[in-house]
């Protein structure tokens, strides 16, 4: 387990935006949108996020779901392969070069 502090920490102190860049590749899409950073909800899959700067919180305005960052990491964890686009050859890599 990981001590309440950090969690604490974390879930109030780390931007969101950071969160979701150390996620990269494995972290849903997301962009600035009117000035505001936006990206992709975890349980949804709407781009409708946005992310309240006083309390560090997201909201989607399509589910009406509130999350932090702590969830944002556990459901990236097994929302991977839905945030990446298929690509022609059915998402198996051993074919993206093939002729």
């Amino acid at each position: 387990m990981f001590p309440a502090d950090l969690l604490r920490s974390l879930r109030n102190d780390l931007p969101m935006a950071v969160t979701i860049a150390a996620l990269g590749r494995d972290g849903p899409p997301s962009k600035i949108r009117d000035g505001r950073f936006v990206f992709l909800c975890p349980y949804c899959g709407e781009m409708l996020v946005a992310v309240n700067p006083r309390n560090n919180l997201a909201h989607c305005f399509g589910c009406q779901k509130n999350f932090n960052n702590i969830v944002t990491v556990r459901r990236s964890a097994g929302s991977v392969a839905r945030w990446r686009p298929r690509c022609r050859c059915g998402g198996r890599p051993e074919l993206r070069h093939a002729a």
